[in-house]
């Protein structure tokens, strides 16, 4: 008795495998085409900092100018922080010029939120009042 595959077998494996691919490209050429947004930049920034209260176990203050993207992190032990989001073309929309949210040793925060404008939608990164995750909601 011989033990293997036939051609035929074979064949079958390599034409499933290339249907399967064929499908698979158009879904990565949309991926791949993805452009970074403004509202990941803003969301990211917020996760970092809520990390850093969390490792520190110290409570950290991020405060955003609304106008010029620019941020600052204060934390009461170190030097400040600061650095500027990349926006990408979009805006933040904004009651007031400052934007400040406080993250907790515990990881949670004060609620806040950061409102971004970005092609004629509206996307607002919250952190929630308690756990202190941070959450992109779609307008």
């Amino acid at each position: 008795m011989k033990r293997g595959y036939t051609l035929i077998e074979m064949m079958v494996v390599l034409a499933i495998l290339a249907v399967m691919a064929g499908a698979a490209v158009p879904a990565l050429g949309v991926w791949l085409d993805r452009k970074p947004r403004g509202v990941d930049a803003v969301a990211e920034l917020m996760r970092d900092v809520r990390a850093r209260a969390l490792a520190e176990a110290r409570p950290v203050v991020l405060n955003i100018d609304s106008r010029t993207g620019r941020w600052l992190l204060e934390d009461g032990a170190s030097d400040s922080v600061e650095g500027e989001l990349r926006l990408s073309g979009a805006e933040l929309s904004t009651d007031g010029e400052r934007i400040v949210i406080r993250f907790s040793p515990t990881g949670g925060s004060e609620g806040g939120k950061v409102v971004v404008r970005e092609q004629g939608r509206l996307d607002t990164v919250r952190a929630d009042q308690w756990m202190g995750e941070v959450r992109i909601d779609g307008g």
